[in-house]
């Protein structure tokens, strides 16, 4: 459960706001949402849900980098915002960035312990960071809940290989 934001904190958009930015996203006029993300962020520039939704649109159009920027201010406000969090470990994985993602993707096991596509990503990171014994035990508590999962198995068997060559 997400910490509840104070509800005079003054970083909630007008209603009739997220109306029209619902309007912009649901016809994927993603330009016209970032405009108007941007035109409600000068009102409200510690809003996260807009800052999220600047990058989601962002991302839409390819715009990668600004789009990253996005998010991570949105996580950056609200560091407990698995949404924000979710859509920019998405997006740096989609970038191949993936060594960047490990402190999100902490931040979001912290929430959801148990999502073994979180622990499936780390599990990753890890061995990307020529770290086998920390992917080797992500993938073992995947394993616990799904004995036949064919990509923990792999990252394992992978991290073994690697442990077995340092000797």
């Amino acid at each position: 459960m997400l910490p509840p934001r104070a509800q005079n904190d003054n970083t909630s958009p007008l209603p009739e706001g997220l109306d029209r930015l619902s309007r912009h996203i649901s016809a994927n006029d993603f330009p016209g949402a970032i405009r108007l993300c941007r035109d409600l962020i000068r009102e409200t520039p510690n809003n996260p849900l807009l800052h999220n939704i600047m990058g989601v649109a962002q991302a839409q159009l390819g715009q990668t980098t600004v789009a990253i920027k996005a998010l991570r201010r949105a996580v950056e406000i609200e560091p407990y915002y698995a949404e924000a969090i979710g859509n920019l470990i998405a997006l740096l994985i989609k970038d191949n960035q993936h060594t960047e993602t490990k402190p999100y993707v902490l931040n979001a096991l912290e929430l959801e312990p148990h999502n073994l596509g979180l622990r499936q990503i780390l599990a990753e990171v890890l061995f990307a960071e020529d770290n086998p014994q920390g992917a080797r035990e992500q993938a073992n508590m995947i394993l616990l809940q799904q004995p036949g999962d064919a990509n923990a198995k792999r990252i394992k068997d992978l991290a073994n290989k690697a442990l077995e060559q340092r000797g």
